[in-house]
């Protein structure tokens, strides 16, 4: 509940550091996932509590650097992985491709 309710602080700073919090629930990361700041959007998608829907989510940004931390994210799954090789940004793509063989 606190942390639902730093993220509907006025102050960006607050919200990016309540979708870094390591025990933000999957609904919590959705939740900053919608956030206008791009920052707590990137902060959702490092989140190592982030789950593969969650990333998934992250995937769709409109924002590379979002999308890019959701790939770059230790939890990204085969799943969100194979979805970051249609990613329009090359070093995504390159970069799922990297991890899906093993890198």
């Amino acid at each position: 509940a606190n942390l639902n309710k730093a993220l509907d602080d006025k102050d960006r700073n607050v919200r990016i550091f309540a979708a870094q919090n390591p025990d933000a629930t999957e609904a919590n990361l959705n939740k900053a996932l919608d956030d206008e700041a791009e920052e707590v959007r990137a902060s959702a998608a490092e989140n190592p509590s982030a789950t593969e829907a969650n990333l998934d989510k992250a995937l769709d940004d409109k924002n590379e650097e979002v999308r890019d931390a959701a790939a770059r994210n230790p939890k990204a799954t085969e799943a969100n992985l194979n979805k970051a090789l249609s990613d329009k940004d090359r070093s995504i793509r390159a970069y799922a491709a990297r991890r899906l063989k093993g890198d």
